[in-house]
């Protein structure tokens, strides 16, 4: 199924009902909210596609709701968001950043397939080193990781989401 801003609309006001709920001053209520473990899947590249943006923004109102957001796993083109020499112009959002610092700050897993990453040019100091090339762009804070470890992350939360 492919994302559309509608769909994407849909979720985002899902999420903010969800955390206007939990907001609420009344104890009965409080006690019935329930706060979910999310894991997600970017699938587009940090530019020239809506997917990125739209997952981190995703993540942040989820992370403001009081969910936990445990892992995003970058697959297909989704594995340039884990570049670090992409440069963005100065007046635009610096989304490979700005995934490091979301995981920094709320402790979430950034996880890279590693077949996707190799061939598109992305890769750490050790996987240079296995296939002779010299240097690495591997965002700091980003880690390589394979389909099995992702179907053991969507198989632990409670919501997984692909954008």
């Amino acid at each position: 199924m492919k994302l559309t801003r509608s769909l994407i609309r849909e979720a985002f006001l899902n999420i903010r009902s969800i955390c206007i709920y939990s907001n609420t001053t009344s104890e009965n209520l409080r006690k019935k909210t329930v706060n979910l473990e999310y894991c997600l899947m970017v699938t587009g590249p940090p530019y020239g596609s809506q997917s990125s943006s739209s997952a981190l923004q995703f993540s942040q109102v989820l992370l403001a709701c009081g969910h936990r957001l445990s892992t995003v796993f970058f697959y297909q083109e989704g594995v340039a968001n884990a570049n670090r020499l992409i440069a963005p112009a100065s007046d635009e959002v610096d989304l490979v950043r700005a995934w490091y610092h979301l995981a920094k700050l709320y402790h979430i897993g950034l996880h890279v397939c590693i077949a996707a990453a190799l061939r598109r040019g992305v890769t750490d100091a050790i996987q240079a080193s296995l296939i002779k090339h010299t240097g690495e762009n591997l965002q700091t804070g980003f880690e390589f990781s394979g389909l099995g470890w992702l179907a053991q992350a969507a198989l632990r939360c409670d919501r997984f989401i692909q954008f």
